[in-house]
């Protein structure tokens, strides 16, 4: 055990964890509890335990920059298989439809791809998370209930082929929050005419950080919490905005400040030695702090 886990000190940061199969995100979570011994501990966008890759963890004080993360932008891959749907719409699921996929190969997929590229409508499968009247989808699906999840928009910015072994085609999405992958590829058979389902997926990006970066669950406690990333780094996504020694006392009591040459959004407020003292919010030359960070 480190010297930093026997005084009891608190991690803050982030942590970027490579998930394997058959792990919910909770289980990650509570593994990193046990093995850190830190209280405040939380996932940054649920992975299904069927699969794999990047899921960014948040520890102690830094689980306050969660939403900035599961908000972010994410890529993924995700084999599309034709020919076979299923009720889950991936391949953990009971087989609904069959159908010869032989005459499709890459050439009619890639074809496809453009047309869910932007703002696209889809609906989440019924086995999700997603709750509807307080309950959970898949619990009403798992008890033999007929559900339809409500349509959504979403936004996928890139979708390329980069593998094709018919009727296996592995792609490579890069989507805004809310997108279901399961669901993209039973809308993308369903333009080639075919029942599918998603066959096997991996997150490799989440905000800017990559799966490379990542450690796996049976790394050691002190190799993870070498790993642990400084919160103004865990959000290095959003731009920066350095303030003053006065701007640093009028953030720590909730006052706005003036920034009247940067444009609307979403900035982190760093101090003179570079940490993180806020996430603020411009809107019409005024930053006003949106979520506050413990400093000291």
């Amino acid at each position: 055990m480190s010297r930093r886990r026997r005084q009891g000190r608190a991690l803050s940061g982030l942590l970027l964890i490579d998930k394997p199969l058959g792990l919910t995100s909770f289980d990650v979570v509570a593994r990193l509890r046990r093995a850190l011994n830190v209280s405040k501990v939380g996932h940054t966008g649920t992975l299904d335990p069927a699969a794999t890759g990047l899921l960014p963890i948040c520890l102690g004080d830094a689980t306050r920059l969660v939403p900035y993360l599961v908000d972010s932008h994410k890529v993924y891959e995700g084999t599309l298989t034709l020919g076979v749907a299923t009720n889950t719409y991936d391949a953990e699921g009971e087989i609904t439809a069959r159908a010869d996929a032989s005459g499709v190969g890459a050439e009619a997929v890639a074809a496809a791809l453009p047309g869910f590229i932007g703002a696209i409508t889809q609906r989440p499968p019924a086995f999700s998370a997603i709750k509807v009247k307080g309950e959970r989808l898949y619990a009403k699906a798992r008890a033999g209930e007929i559900v339809e999840a409500p349509l959504r928009t979403v936004q996928i910015d890139a979708l390329a082929l980069i593998e094709a072994t018919p009727p296996h085609f592995r792609l490579r999405i890069a989507c805004g929050k809310g997108t279901y992958i399961r669901s993209l590829a039973v809308d993308l058979g369903a333009a080639l005419g075919l029942p599918a389902h998603l066959s096997a997926l991996r997150r490799v990006e989440v905000a800017g950080h990559h799966v490379d970066a990542a450690l796996s669950l049976e790394a050691s406690p002190e190799a993870l919490e070498a790993a642990v990333i400084d919160p103004a780094q865990a959000i290095s996504h959003l731009p920066c905005l350095p303030v003053t020694a006065k701007q640093r006392r009028d953030i720590g009591v909730g006052r706005p400040i003036a920034a009247p040459e940067q444009p609307q959004g979403l900035y982190r407020a760093l101090d003179e030695a570079g940490a993180l003292l806020a996430i603020l919010q411009i809107e019409a030359g005024v930053a006003r702090v949106e979520r506050g960070m413990p400093t000291g």
